[in-house]
């Protein structure tokens, strides 16, 4: 039934999936049972053609889809009715977006706009530029590319974290953009901190390539604010997680990447009410582990088959 979790939102008691793999939105209620779904996949004006990225929308608890096919944002009801479509100015457009009260905010891939151009974008319903900034570094135009998830939303404040930088940036409700912290990683594990981030590269992957080999960091993704916390991914030559209270303006961050074919790990999918979502990922080897974990939760059936969310706090 699922090919791929790409989004989740959780919506009174309904979990609510995005597989863009399938074109699909599938709901499920708190006991894991399938409920519905839809996929309007197709080049009619209420159907879409490629999923970029989705959104809740605030108060109608509707689901944006973001077609990059067509250029434009389709609204559906939970049901899979089509409400509406918004079309997109090419300037103002972004590879991931979230949905703020009256506004929409873009976050853009830097490599294909070059030099110097801002890649966060804040909008009205009607695609018109609001504000914008955050620029990536010159130095590394060549080798950004698009995250996983580096924005998140707490009320009326929205948080991002660009690529390529130690910065997590916050946009308040008088849509201004401002610096709310910057992480200082260890010089061990940031490429920042090298004689390689200068270093003129003639692709990106002999970058990544040499990153990888050094152990260094060089991407961020499944970013998620819960309450006072945010919590995110950094990866290169392996991966951890990195928690950043807002309150106390502390980072607490694992000094060493961490990755191992034998481990089972995580993938930061949404958040429901004072719970982080995400799924659990099935180790390449030793799968005895992974099978012995879930029926310690209970779980004996469609192992190996089915995808499983795990439901957790920050203690």
């Amino acid at each position: 039934m699922i090919q791929e979790i790409n989004k989740v939102f959780v919506v009174n008691d309904t979990i609510v999936v995005g597989d863009f793999k399938q074109a699909r939105i599938l709901l499920f209620n708190f006991q894991g049972k399938y409920l519905s779904s839809f996929s309007n996949s197709g080049k009619g004006p209420t159907e879409y053609v490629k999923i970029r990225d989705i959104a809740l929308e605030p108060i109608t608890n509707n689901i944006l889809i973001l077609d990059s096919g067509s250029g434009k944002i389709k609204r559906y009801s939970l049901s899979g009715k089509f409400e509406g479509a918004i079309g997109l100015k090419r300037e103002n457009y972004g590879d991931q977006f979230i949905a703020l009260n009256n506004e929409l905010l873009f976050f853009r891939n830097f490599r294909r706009l070059g030099e110097g151009v801002d890649n966060l974008i804040v909008t009205d319903r009607a695609h018109n530029r609001l504000n914008s900034g955050i620029k990536i570094p010159g130095q590394i135009e060549n080798f950004a590319f698009s995250q996983e998830k580096i924005m998140d939303r707490v009320g009326d404040s929205l948080y991002v974290m660009a690529a390529f930088n130690d910065t997590i940036f916050l946009i308040n409700n008088k849509l201004e953009i401002k610096t709310k912290a910057i992480l200082d990683f260890p010089r061990h594990l940031d490429i920042k901190k090298t004689r390689y981030w200068k270093k003129k590269y003639p692709n990106s992957v002999e970058f990544h390539n040499n990153a990888i080999s050094k152990g260094m960091v060089f991407g961020f993704g499944e970013f998620i604010v819960l309450n006072q916390n945010i919590l995110f991914k950094y990866y290169g030559g392996g991966s951890s997680y990195v928690h950043f209270d807002i309150g106390s303006n502390k980072t607490y961050l694992y000094n060493d990447l961490v990755y191992s074919p034998f481990e089972l790990g995580i993938k930061i999918l949404g958040k429901s009410p004072g719970l982080i979502i995400s799924q659990l990922r099935v180790p390449t080897q030793n799968n005895e582990r992974y099978t012995s974990f879930l029926e310690s939760k209970g779980i004996t059936e469609g192992i190996g088959h089915n995808p499983v969310l795990i439901f957790f706090d920050l203690l």
